[in-house]
Order: C-alpha cells, then sequence, then structure tokens
C-alpha cells in the first residue's frame, strides 16, 4: 500500500468540510484533493473488463475511504445539504465524485427515504455505467434497507414495463441477494420467474446471477421453480437457457435438473414427430 500523510489528507478533507453546502466549491476541493494524489507515473495491471469507463483518478486505494469516513458524520448531520450535493456530484464526469455521490446517499436518515427512493428512481432511468450501478447498489441503499424499504424498490424495478429497469432490478437483487431472510428467497424466485421464461438477452447476464446466487442458497427450492417453468414453456430456448444454470448447482439438484431437461427435450421431440403433415390447403395458405 502507498504511503500517505495522513495528517495532510486530513487537512485536504478538514477543507471539504468547511465547503460542505456549498456543492460547487466543494467539487472543485474535491478534485483538487484528487488531483493531489493523482498517481501519474503508476500503471495498474490491465483488466479484461475496466471497473467503468468514465474518466477516473489513478489513486492509491486508501484516498477515497479516507474521504467517505471524513466526511461521514458531517453527512449524518446535514441531510439536507447532503442530498442537495450529491445531486450536485452525481452531475460530474468523472468517477470518483460520482462514487461519493452514492455513499453519501447512504448516510440519509430514516425520514429521507422517500427523497432517497425517488432520486435513485431518477438516476436510473437513464443509461448508467456499471461502475456507477455497482456503487448505488452497495453504497446508497443503506437508508432504504434500514427502513424496510429495499425489496419493495427492488420488486418495483423487476415489475418496469422498461426491459432496462428490469435489468437494473436483477443487477440490485443479484448484488443484495444475501441480504434477503431465507425464507424470502421462494417469493423473489417467483417475481423472476418472467425474466427466465422469456430471458432477452439484455437480462441474460445479470438474470444468470441471481440464479446462481439462488442456487447457492437455496438449491431445491431453485430447482424446483425452473422445472415448473420448463413444464410451462415450450420450445428448446428455455432448454439452452436452463442447461446453463446447471453448473451453479450441488450435485444432486444438478442432476436432478439435467434429467428434466432431457425429459423436456424428448416430448417436444416426441410431439413434433406426431404433428401431422399439413394438407395442401395449409400449405397453400401458409405460403399466401
Amino acid at each position: 500500500m502507498v504511503a500517505i500523510d495522513l495528517t495532510k489528507l486530513e487537512q485536504q478533507i478538514d477543507q471539504l468540510r468547511e465547503c460542505y453546502a456549498e456543492p460547487e466549491r466543494f467539487s472543485k476541493a474535491l478534485h483538487a484533493l484528487l488531483s493531489f494524489y493523482q498517481r501519474y507515473s503508476y500503471r495498474p495491471q490491465r483488466r479484461a473488463m475496466p471497473k467503468t469507463f468514465l474518466r477516473t483518478y489513478n489513486l492509491p486505494p486508501q484516498v477515497l475511504p479516507q474521504i467517505e469516513m471524513g466526511l461521514r458524520k458531517t453527512a449524518q448531520a446535514h441531510p439536507e445539504e447532503t442530498l442537495a450535493l450529491s445531486q450536485a456530484l452525481w452531475q460530474d464526469t468523472y468517477f470518483e465524485p460520482r462514487e461519493l455521490a452514492a455513499y453519501l446517499l447512504g448516510l440519509l436518515p430514516a425520514d429521507y427515504v422517500d427523497k432517497l427512493s425517488a432520486l435513485l428512481k431518477e438516476w436510473l432511468s437513464q443509461p448508467i455505467d456499471r461502475g456507477l450501478l455497482e456503487a448505488l447498489f452497495t453504497k446508497a441503499i443503506a437508508s432504504l434497507q434500514q427502513a424496510g424499504k429495499w425489496k419493495p424498490f427492488v420488486l418495483e424495478l423487476l415489475e418496469s414495463p422498461e426491459i432496462r429497469l428490469r435489468n437494473y432490478g436483477l443487477a440490485a437483487l443479484a448484488q443484495t441477494l444475501d441480504q434477503f431472510p431465507l425464507e424470502e428467497l421462494p417469493g423473489l424466485l417467483n417475481e423472476i420467474k418472467p425474466l427466465i421464461e422469456v430471458a432477452d438477452d439484455k437480462v441474460a447476464a445479470n438474470l444468470a446471477k441471481v440464479v446462481a446466487g439462488l442456487a447457492q442458497r437455496s438449491p431445491q427450492e431453485t430447482v424446483y421453480i425452473l422445472k415448473l417453468i420448463l413444464v410451462e414453456t415450450p420450445g428448446s430456448a428455455i432448454e439452452r437457457r436452463l442447461r446453463s444454470y446447471v453448473p451453479y448447482f450441488p450435485e444432486e439438484c444438478a442432476q436432478s435438473l439435467t434429467e428434466a431437461i432431457k425429459k423436456h427435450t424428448r416430448l417436444r421431440e416426441l410431439e413434433s414427430q406426431a404433428a401431422p403433415p399439413l394438407s395442401e390447403d395449409e400449405t397453400s395458405t401458409q405460403k399466401n
């Protein structure tokens, strides 16, 4: 870990606290601080996929946590200013200020959950970088969770008519699934059941993450629901989809799901073979 003068950093955080109620001044001070710790000569190892596609500062890993810790009490003591500052920081073109905005929102008190929920819905109504989405669903949701409003928020996303919001709902569920009580998992399975049946490619990745998480926490119940979906859904597409989920399960459940898929395939093939040939009139109608 890179050595940092913590006394110097604390002084810089003091300057942020001094202008906390002035978003424009705060933003300038924050960028000055981040620029101060920018590692221009450091080249991190290349990843297959970057955390974010927004512009970022190349910072030592302890800088942002120190800033968050240093602003925590101020944010909690001044919720109106926190709300205003978070909205201003979210408009920034750099990742770090927007990640800080998510963190500050998570410090709002319980009586601000309605405002927080409305703001998150507003932000999610636009396409969001995946790094920011992760920041929102790890840092900004603390108040909703404490107030028992997180599950209704996620379900509202999952039931949205917009495919993007349903995908965000799946991302939120995948990221926080371990926080749901075990007895609530069957209900969550039923909520995503229509998404598994249709499985738009736009939601496939996050849907698979949710199924993988459910398979770890509640494998038997998850396999049971998947089998029901298999029975109720015709065609070969559902077979391919569920077959891709088999590796998520322990051996016994995986074998049970595999057998169900094979049975579905056999029945589909038998029905196809048993279908009577089209009459001349039907053939003519199809051509027309």
